[in-house]
């Protein structure tokens, strides 16, 4: 949690510097103060330790878990409350797959025990955040625009069939946690094409750890959890933001 009060603390701090004294038109702001915005890109996923407990003795360890493949599609709708600072909601979906299981830890009678398997399934990070933004707008960049802000929000993660193709345990579960985000990005107005935007960003996420718990496909009555302490991710998102009314 102390990760995820920095946060929403840099989000209070960005939302109360200083207004620039410029009057720059860069996305005629200060008569169209609405915008919205959609973008797409791909998240960098970082291995995840998963601590798996079960009743079932060769169950208990921890795993090393990744997603080799991804999707983020992200869209905002946001407001000028200043010359060059924003707020915006945020709704996003992020979904890994071809995911890849190492049971390094524990595991101890197990035949997976220290091997790398394939997940069979996928994850989806269904997220809403509130951001703030300050863009450096009085910044001589060639018309390029930077921008850094910060959020506070909650996901809803939702693992599928997040197991190894033969494995006794299937995980069909989901999990609703508290999301902080730090944003740092960049925009460039569109040549003759008033009041619209490419704009890109990197995002760096960090949940509290989500627990699932796992089905026995035995139906022997066994049960397995499996959590983690934090859930970190990065993504990168590129697309368009068009003023509004």
């Amino acid at each position: 949690m102390k990760k995820l009060q920095g946060l929403a603390l840099c989000a209070l701090v960005s939302a109360a510097l200083p207004v620039a004294a410029s009057a720059q038109d860069l996305g005629t702001v200060l008569n169209r103060p609405w915008y919205a915005e959609l973008r797409a890109g791909v998240p960098v996923k970082v291995t995840d330790d998963v601590n798996v407990t079960s009743n079932v003795a060769a169950g208990n360890g921890t795993l090393e878990s990744r997603w080799t493949s991804g999707l983020d599609i992200a869209a905002d709708i946001g407001l000028y409350v200043m010359q060059n600072v924003r707020v915006e909601g945020d709704l996003s979906v992020v979904r890994g797959w071809d995911g890849k299981l190492n049971f390094n830890q524990g595991f101890t009678g197990n035949a997976f025990a220290g091997r790398e398997l394939d997940a069979v399934g996928h994850v989806t990070a269904t997220s809403f955040m509130f951001n703030g933004i300050y863009e450096f707008q009085n910044l001589d960049l060639m018309g390029i625009t930077p921008f850094v802000g910060a959020g506070i929000g909650a996901s809803r993660i939702k693992l599928v069939n997040g197991s190894p193709a033969t494995a006794r345990f299937v995980f069909n579960d989901s999990d609703t946690v508290v999301t902080g985000a730090f944003i740092l990005g960049a925009d460039i107005p569109v040549p003759f094409w008033n009041g619209v935007k490419f704009t890109g960003r990197y995002t760096l996420a960090v949940s509290e750890g989500p627990s699932f718990s796992g089905t026995d496909t035995a139906l022997a009555g066994g049960t397995m959890t499996a959590s983690l302490d934090t859930l970190v991710n990065h993504t990168f998102t590129f697309g368009f933001r068009v003023a509004l009314n």
